[in-house]
């Protein structure tokens, strides 16, 4: 039983410190940031364009495909802009009140 409290105090000090912890995970990056393959600026360009232009044609169809179910649900009368903006009658009936007695 005191051989293994002693093993894990053992193993919990041969971990290294913050500062170097931190240095070690700093330089590893640096390490894999020279590893990467950047693209040439013909090849940024490309890949630019046709990300902007996959983000506008699913901008037009989904701008599309809600107009369609917005006129859909109006003509079923799901929707009706008319009913949003008018305010609810108010209540001026008094009902009497019971007494217990």
């Amino acid at each position: 039983m005191a051989e293994k409290k002693q093993e894990k105090r053992v193993v919990k000090n041969a971990k290294p410190g913050l500062g170097a912890r931190f240095k070690r995970f700093f330089t590893n990056i640096r390490a894999e940031i020279k590893r990467v393959v950047w693209p040439d600026r013909e090849k940024l360009i490309h890949s630019t364009a046709t990300v902007l232009m996959i983000i506008i044609a699913v901008s037009i169809i989904l701008w599309a495909f809600d107009s369609i179910i917005n006129v859909i649900l109006t003509n079923i009368g799901f929707y009706t802009p008319a009913a949003v903006n008018e305010a609810a009658p108010a209540v001026t009936e008094i009902l009497p009140t019971v007494t217990g007695g």
